[in-house]
């Protein structure tokens, strides 16, 4: 059978639906986007699929549609009043992003090359926004390399999962401990810690819901993302700002004045749809990318894991004590920006679950856990990570 649009289609995605359900049968420990990976190398190498497929699928164009929006998209998912509320959980995650960073870009650029040094912190601590302006940038210079970001986004989660869960694990037990000896309850430290946070009505709020479908949402972030284009084209090309740095800026400003709404894609419903065109854009690069090149490359994405999963442990020690937490709290604050979600809150639940002795404790732990893990995983992978691969774009 030849390969015509429709087959290439069904083909992806049973390839996406066999690697989500591996995914889901293995609680996470093997992500999605490694599956796909795996399956995706192995299928061009051995000569299973033509390399050309995905771009006969048209995903890949929906990718390119996912990679114009979704830097918007996160923008407006900054919430201030979070980061406010949890200010210290903040200050540390950043510390270990500005570590890892530090640490990556510079201290092993002599054994990896400048400018896989320079790309890899965003992909380490971001997910598949961060991933596709890594490899976008290195298309430009270095087209054999630029499966590289990708590379990282699929063994992330070997690195980040089982750190986050073992000192998750750790901090839940120190937690119950505590709150045996005081009396604490999950209703009482969530009054005390975590009072809501009141958002103004703003434009956004005052158009009917009966009028706010897939083409309001998708059609408010295309808007900003055209009139982003032309701007950088016309006046802030010259200028060294990155298009995705504005966009990113764009959607932040416009989230916060509530002219769009938080969380635009999931509220659109083509969220899902959206991802598996980002997921796209990644089989596509392994498809262009010799099966040689992909093996010189993992040596580089293990020893970058191995030093960022050092230098995040080791912040989260140092700086957990300076900011008055218990070690283990420190190492799962500075681990998470390497997890994100959704996967943070699978671990949250599994770590209740499994630590508390009764539904009010297990509660009491998702409590005192989610949250501030949360507004970290928030400014990490939707903010910072989008904003390093974006810099480092523009430097290359």
């Amino acid at each position: 059978m030849s390969w015509s649009f429709e087959f290439s289609l069904m083909i992806f995605l049973i390839i996406i639906f066999i690697s989500q359900t591996v995914s889901v049968r293995t609680g996470s420990r093997i992500s999605l986007q490694f599956g796909l990976g795996i399956i995706c190398m192995f299928g061009f190498a051995l000569g299973w699929f033509p390399p050309d497929f995905i771009e006969k699928s048209k995903m890949k164009d929906v990718g390119f549609i996912a990679f114009n929006v979704l830097v918007v998209h996160s923008g407006t998912m900054l919430d201030f009043g979070k980061l406010k509320t949890h200010g210290k959980a903040i200050v540390l995650c950043c510390t270990a992003v500005l570590a890892v960073t530090a640490v990556v870009s510079f201290g092993i650029a002599p054994f990896i090359g400048k400018e896989l040094a320079l790309i890899s912190p965003g992909p380490v601590v971001g997910g598949g926004a961060a991933c596709a302006i890594a490899s976008n940038s290195l298309l430009a210079i270095r087209p054999g390399l630029a499966a590289y970001p990708w590379l990282l986004f699929m063994v992330q989660g070997f690195f980040g999962i089982p750190l986050c869960a073992w000192a998750m694990g750790k901090d839940a037990r120190g937690i119950l401990a505590e709150s045996r000896k005081s009396g604490a309850t999950a209703s009482r430290d969530r009054g005390r810690e975590f009072p809501p946070v009141l958002v103004g009505e703003g434009l956004c709020g005052r158009i009917p819901e009966k009028y706010k479908g897939t083409a309001y949402y998708l059609g408010l972030i295309m808007i900003v993302s055209v009139f982003n284009r032309w701007l950088s084209t016309a006046f802030l090309a010259r200028l060294g700002l990155g298009m995705d740095v504005t966009a990113l800026l764009f959607g932040i400003a416009l989230g916060q004045l509530r002219i769009i709404d938080r969380d635009p894609l999931q509220k659109s419903d083509s969220m899902g749809f959206l991802m598996l065109g980002l997921m796209a854009l990644m089989g596509n690069a392994l498809a262009k990318t010799p099966p040689a090149a992909i093996l010189s490359l993992i040596p580089v994405v293990l020893l970058v894991f191995s030093v960022s999963s050092i230098v995040l442990v080791a912040t989260g020690i140092v700086a957990g004590k300076v900011l008055k937490f218990s070690a283990y709290r420190g190492i799962t604050l500075a681990v998470n920006c390497m997890v994100g979600f959704p996967f943070i809150a699978t671990l949250v639940k599994a770590t209740a679950v499994k630590t508390a002795g009764n539904g009010e404790e297990r509660d009491l732990l998702e409590s005192r856990l989610m949250p501030p893990l949360a507004a970290g995983s928030m400014l990490i992978g939707n903010v910072v990570s989008i904003f390093l691969a974006s810099f480092v774009a523009a430097l290359l």
